[in-house]
């Protein structure tokens, strides 16, 4: 007796734990990798400027390719661009480790291969934020991103709290070897993927015309524009945190690398401890007026104490409590805008939405990494005043933005029209 084919929901089920999977093991290599690439630069040149070039380097990419990215999740197999994406990485992280090893010019290929990695990156972001209302009910949307949201981050603790010790022991182009191995196995994963059919978008005006479409969207829906530009807000925020730390730990503070992962891990931990609450929430409470609003404020002005918590007190001990604080208050947030976007957002417009959502976090960490690596070299000797600014300003953007009436009718309101249709095969 032939079984037949599976219902939708079996579909979206098991669709759900590989994407899960999938991402768990990809965030772990790309966390590894950033690890990697942060304290290779600073053993080979000991500059801050020269880390927040090669931050820069790996967002150019990012900045033009990101509302094309976009394009290409609505038009083509989603789970063909996971995998692409997470395979062409992992390859060009092998192929740059093999280099090194041979004799290559460090640096140069360090460069190189963050841009690499940036375009893999822009495509796979979009379309794992697109793909996950296909298969999971707009009931369980908030706990399944809750649920993968969580995955993530503990894989990228993992990945932090063990990349400062693998550098230790490994160097770093073997580490960077088995960091694209790691991509590679990843890939394998989507591959089981069964997604079922969805509606697709619109072929008239070619790419650029959906591109244009998408950013007029934005300007039409200005709820969604809102979530973009804080999205670009909190990216912001951390390029200033990330290019201080290293020094502040190993210079200011004098442990090792291993503590540079650790500390970045207590971030993570927080941010797990806040998905995981926000999985709890039931069915009905995710759809509550005002509850992804409420969550949306919280959480911000969260990640902002943790900061200003930071910058004041500068310590070993200290820098465990406010960055747990930060991560918390980071998770809170980043959930409560994919998912009132994932609602909010038709699903043929899903794609370029994310699109411009990656692309602006892609341009305002480009921008940090830029201005405050010079930034952080001036500040030396002063860089808990330049964590404080930081929280500062955030807060003072919750305050003053947060509290405006498109803030509240956006994140307070319910689904798009015709969002179920996403659930048929």
């Amino acid at each position: 007796m032939s079984s037949g084919p599976r219902p939708p929901r079996e579909l979206g089920a098991s669709a759900f734990k590989l994407l899960v999977a999938g991402q768990i093991t990809s965030k772990l290599a790309h966390a590894v990798f950033l690890i990697t690439l942060t304290l290779y630069l600073k053993q080979l040149t000991d500059s801050a400027s020269v880390i927040g070039a090669a931050q820069v380097l790996s967002y150019l990419p990012a900045l033009a390719l990101g509302p094309l990215a976009g394009v290409l999740v609505d038009r083509f197999d989603r789970k063909r661009l996971l995998v692409g994406s997470d395979l062409a990485r992992g390859l060009a992280i092998m192929a740059a480790a093999s280099l090194v090893q041979n004799g290559g010019t460090p640096v140069v290929l360090l460069f190189v291969l963050t841009s690499v990695v940036s375009v893999s990156q822009v495509v796979f972001l979009p379309t794992v934020q697109a793909i996950l209302p296909d298969i999971v009910a707009e009931a369980n949307l908030r706990s399944a991103n809750a649920i993968r949201g969580a995955g993530v981050q503990l894989s990228n603790l993992a990945g932090n709290a063990l990349g400062g010790m693998l550098f230790s022991v490994l160097g770093g182009p073997l580490l960077l070897l088995c960091t694209g191995a790691t991509f590679v196995v990843s890939a394998a994963q989507e591959q089981l993927m069964r997604i079922p059919r969805r509606p697709r978008g619109r072929s008239a005006g070619g790419i650029a015309g959906q591109t244009r479409s998408a950013l007029r969207y934005l300007r039409v829906r200005r709820g969604t524009a809102l979530a973009v530009v804080t999205h670009g807000v909190v990216g912001l925020s951390f390029p200033p945190l990330l290019l201080a730390l290293p020094f502040v730990v190993l210079d200011d503070l004098g442990l090792s690398e291993t503590f540079f992962g650790i500390y970045l891990a207590v971030v993570l931990a927080g941010g797990i401890a806040g998905y995981l609450w926000y999985a709890r929430a039931r069915p009905t409470q995710a759809s509550s007026p005002g509850g992804e609003y409420r969550i949306l404020r919280r959480g911000f002005f969260i990640l902002a104490l943790g900061i200003i918590t930071a910058g004041a007190r500068t310590t070993a001990p200290a820098l465990f409590p406010a960055f747990a604080a930060a991560g918390l208050g980071a998770g809170m947030v980043n959930l409560s805008l994919i998912t009132t976007l994932q609602r909010r957002t038709p699903a043929v417009r899903r794609g370029r939405v994310f699109g411009v959502y990656e692309t602006v976090a892609a341009a305002a960490s480009a921008l940090g990494f830029g201005v405050f690596g010079p930034v952080v070299e001036l500040m030396r000797n002063h860089l808990s005043l330049l964590v404080l600014g930081v929280g500062v300003g955030l807060a003072i953007y919750g305050v003053i933005v947060l509290r405006l009436p498109v803030a509240r009718s956006f994140f307070s309101g319910g689904s798009a029209a015709g969002f179920n249709h996403t659930h048929h095969a």
